[in-house]
């Protein structure tokens, strides 16, 4: 399959979608020897939704701080509150504070005990650099008598034979199952088999993005390694503050719906330069017996200093 110079066209169509990522670099935005620029990942615009009572926990990535400042703030009415400036909290509401890892982490999280309704709006995670770097968030919170919605356990996932192709010890393939997990019967204890679990939660996600369905959960982004299929030990400093077991089983019937209607990841995905305004792609379709993305949308990012 190909794709040769044409026009793209968006198509605004369900989720059933596999994504290849294509990165052009053009020009490099940071001399030699200079000092590099500071990076915030971006966000999904989707709204994260939150119910009264629960925490709410919005994580911000940044990399190369070097001597700027990172802040939280939250944007309504036309007016703009700072909530957080670098690790200390500037708001006189006494919910809001900030987890980050002083040796150096990227990780910056805003945390809102006992969410209200009033919590609802725009959350801004900002670098002040020249122009200002920054991550948005929309969070919606609804009353504690919302009805919410659940996720239904869809499949018994099974993926042992992934789990053996990556070498996983045979005691801990009780792990390759979902079914497993949730009732409890893998047959030893997680701490004997965490060795293992980055390759055991890379089969389970089997390269899908489960992150959309975790979202609508409410799953918080600190607790979201699974839906995408990556695992973080446990001593991390940041999730060591917080504890993420309770959204466990959210994510994993997330990942037990996801696996029935969610494509497979297009396989050996290619890039050849054909000339200074064309380019070839090529990849292989999902295999047989998993279910069929409607079209292909080829994204690309261009970056010039």
């Amino acid at each position: 399959m190909a794709c040769v110079g044409r026009e793209s066209r968006i198509l605004l169509l369900p989720v059933l979608t596999s994504y290849i990522i294509l990165l052009v670099l053009l020009q490099s935005s940071t001399a030699q020897g200079a000092e590099p620029r500071p990076f915030i990942r971006n966000t999904a615009n989707a709204p994260r939704e939150f119910r009264e009572g629960d925490d709410i926990l919005l994580t911000c990535v940044v990399a190369d701080l070097g001597n700027h400042t990172v802040w939280w703030s939250k944007r309504g009415n036309g007016k703009k509150t700072i909530l957080t400036v670098a690790e200390r909290s500037i708001t006189s509401d006494e919910r809001v504070s900030l987890l980050h890892d002083r040796a150096g982490g990227d990780v910056w999280v805003l945390v809102i005990k006992n969410a209200r309704v009033s919590d609802a709006g725009i959350y801004v995670c900002e670098i002040n650099t020249n122009p200002s770097l920054t991550s948005i968030y929309v969070v919606s919170v609804t009353t504690a008598n919302a009805s919410a919605t659940q996720v239904a356990l869809r499949s018994t996932h099974n993926y042992t034979d992934c789990c053996v192709q990556n070498s996983v010890s045979p005691q801990c393939l009780g792990f390759c199952a979902i079914h497993n997990i949730l009732e409890g019967k893998t047959g030893i204890e997680p701490e004997a088999c965490e060795t293992y679990f980055p390759f055991i939660v890379k089969c389970m996600a089997d390269m899908r993005n489960h992150v959309p369905c975790c979202d609508k959960q409410g799953v918080p982004d600190i607790c979201q390694d699974l839906c995408r299929g990556e695992y973080t030990m446990q001593e991390d400093r940041i999730q060591s503050h917080f504890s993420c077991t309770s959204y466990t089983e959210a994510t994993l019937m997330c990942i037990s719906e996801g696996i029935e209607i969610i494509p497979s990841a297009p396989g050996s995905p290619s890039v050849e330069v054909l000339g200074p305004n064309s380019i070839q792609v090529r990849w292989e379709p999902p295999p047989p017996g998993t279910p069929e993305p409607e079209h292909y949308l080829i994204q690309y990012t261009t970056i010039t200093s």
